[in-house]
């Protein structure tokens, strides 16, 4: 069946998110390392503040990315996903219990726009913005990475943008409104950079060889640079309409139906 476009282009999208989360887990992991050997205490604090950051984003955009993959897994086998044979059905419901654990995924959310966005008049994004700055600077250099760089700027804009929209609101509930698109707006920069420092030491790899796992990894990060990122640009707009048609939506109306 991998013939099929529709099984290709799941497959892909299961394969893109999961090696970047993986990723950025172990460049988090790298910082725990960090924090326990160096004798550099400004280093140090600046891999505590990127732990900071990234747990709720790991931890939300992990989670609910294993129930979509898990379901598109089990899409992908049909009828015989939904039975116990092939173990996917036992899959997606274990993934279904890691939203909710360890702080359901909504108030992880909370915790990125109104906690770690306020921490020090907002030095974790601060960081965080620097830290790719710099390497965008360094990969300009580059002009093989310029074809991926191009794809992740505008995603890049557009979340800056929004970081400097929601730092301008005053209302508690407006700001509460954009939680969770937030989350996944911070989550897909975080990834995008993660696919862009993969494609990098890639380029370096099969320099002089044709080593198809760097390959494939350089066409993974381009299949989630072109089709997936660009997902930001629908959560940019959508934060940017604000939260008022849910927050000014009469509670009774809820209770109406056809």
């Amino acid at each position: 069946i991998i013939v099929h476009p529709e099984i290709r282009k799941n497959l892909l999208y299961i394969k893109s998110i999961n090696e970047a989360v993986r990723g950025l887990t172990l460049l988090a992991g790298n910082h725990f390392d960090n924090i326990e050997n160096s004798s550099d205490e400004k280093d140090k604090k600046l891999s505590e503040n990127f732990i900071a950051l990234m747990t709720p984003i790991i931890k939300s955009y992990a989670s609910d990315k294993s129930v979509e993959n898990t379901n598109r897994a089990l899409q992908i086998y049909g009828g015989h996903g939904f039975i116990t044979d092939h173990g996917m059905e036992q899959l997606v419901r274990d993934a279904r219990i890691t939203t909710i654990y360890e702080g359901t995924n909504g108030i992880q959310a909370l915790d990125l726009i109104r906690r770690k966005l306020n921490i020090d008049n907002g030095l974790l994004f601060k960081e965080f913005i620097e830290l790719i700055d710099t390497y965008i600077n360094k990969i300009n250099q580059n002009p093989k990475m310029s074809k991926y760089l191009s794809l992740y700027i505008p995603s890049y804009e557009n979340f800056k943008n929004v970081l400097h929209f929601i730092k301008s609101l005053n209302d508690d509930k407006e700001i509460n409104s954009h939680a969770v698109e937030f989350l996944n707006l911070s989550s897909l920069i975080s990834l995008g950079y993660v696919w862009l420092r993969f494609i990098e030491i890639s380029l370096e790899k099969i320099k002089g060889s044709n080593d198809e796992f760097y390959n494939s990894k350089i066409e993974t990060g381009n299949f989630f640079l072109t089709k997936l990122l660009t997902e930001t640009q629908m959560l940019h707009d959508n934060i940017k309409t604000g939260g008022k048609y849910y927050n000014d939506f009469k509670d009774h109306y809820f209770e109406s139906a056809i």
